[in-house]
């Protein structure tokens, strides 16, 4: 089979090359007569196949990102209390975890069970920090130190 092949295109692939390079040259000191052969591959089909087909228009769309699905409400949520803080002097400024409440007295609600520091400050006073764990009903009214010059 093997040799079949090779008694087959080799000639073959030698005609048309020869032939279509000749038919190519075409010069005028050469005559070779009529040759059979095919155009040289290079050579350009006609340009009616181009007009569908040539250039090829891809047109990109990214991938399609993947959102994963919402995850449903959180029924187990903990629960929220109700924390008093008064202090004295009134009119402190109150943070919770580093955030600013406002001031004395305050009625504020903190996650049930969750560590929350609380810090009032004053000026002309030593600032006051604790960290709480909030409960119902809790109220705490802290005094704070006058500074020493």
């Amino acid at each position: 089979m093997k040799k079949l092949m090779i008694l087959i295109f080799v000639p073959m692939l030698i005609l048309l090359t020869v032939g279509a390079s000749l038919a190519w040259h075409r010069s005028p000191h050469v005559r070779f007569g009529i040759v059979i052969g095919p155009p040289p591959i290079w050579i350009a089909p006609p340009a009616i196949i181009y007009r569908e087909y040539y250039p090829p228009v891809y047109y990109y769309y990214p991938p399609e990102v993947y959102y994963p699905p919402p995850l449903p409400p959180c029924y187990s949520s903990r629960a929220k209390v109700k924390v008093e803080i008064t202090s004295v002097p009134e009119n402190c400024e109150l943070e919770v975890n580093g955030v600013y409440q406002g001031l004395t007295p305050l009625s504020i609600e903190l996650p049930q069970g969750v560590p929350a520091v609380i810090r009032l400050s004053k000026a002309g006073y030593i600032p006051w920090e604790k960290t709480i764990l909030p409960r119902s009903d809790m109220s705490l009214s802290p005094e704070l130190e006058k500074k020493s010059h």
